[in-house]
């Protein structure tokens, strides 16, 4: 039984570890343990590594170890759908007269993986008179920045594994 699979098949399995740290098979040239460190080392430069790590948990990791909001595209004149886990940002921004009628933003959960806590913010800089509704994936609303004097202009989301609900709301003061 291989200590440490073939990648896709390529013949590249490492099949046993002795003591020593010497491993066996065909990826045995790759693997080497320093006993002073005590610290495995993969030779990036003769082993392929692909596959190594599955999608959802480079998505997962990725998400995890980002530094500081990463603005998505700016929000315009029209009904969207916004994913965050696939574009893996987290601010949005409504720039200032932008709305000519009420707007609607579903915030998708495409991507989005069990057991993992997301926030995002949507900035409302847009003071004209009409709603911006906020629909969770389901299509459900779960936030209006509503058009008057006193609206909120900023508002964060929570989503745990997929369900997105509003975590704080920032109020200009009118």
């Amino acid at each position: 039984m291989p200590v440490f699979p073939s990648n896709g098949g390529s013949g590249d399995a490492i099949t046993s570890l002795t003591g020593d740290g010497t491993a066996t098979g065909p990826g045995a040239a790759a693997f080497a343990l320093d006993a002073t460190l005590a610290t495995a080392k993969i030779n990036v430069a003769t082993s392929s590594l692909k596959g190594a790590q599955s999608a959802a948990d480079k998505v997962r990791e990725d998400l995890m170890f980002a530094v500081g909001p990463k603005q998505g595209a700016d929000l315009g004149n029209a009904d969207v759908t916004i994913e965050p886990f696939t574009d893996k940002c987290s601010l949005y921004i409504m720039p200032a007269a932008t709305m000519t009628t009420p707007r609607t933003i579903t915030i998708g959960n495409t991507s989005a993986i069990a057991g993992n806590l997301w926030t995002i913010s949507i900035v409302r800089e847009d003071l004209t008179s009409h709603a911006l509704v906020i629909n969770n994936a389901a299509g459900s609303p779960i936030f209006t920045f509503t058009g008057s004097p006193g609206q909120a202009v900023r508002c964060e989301f929570y989503c745990n594994s997929g369900v997105w609900t509003v975590n704080l709301v920032r109020y200009v003061n009118g």
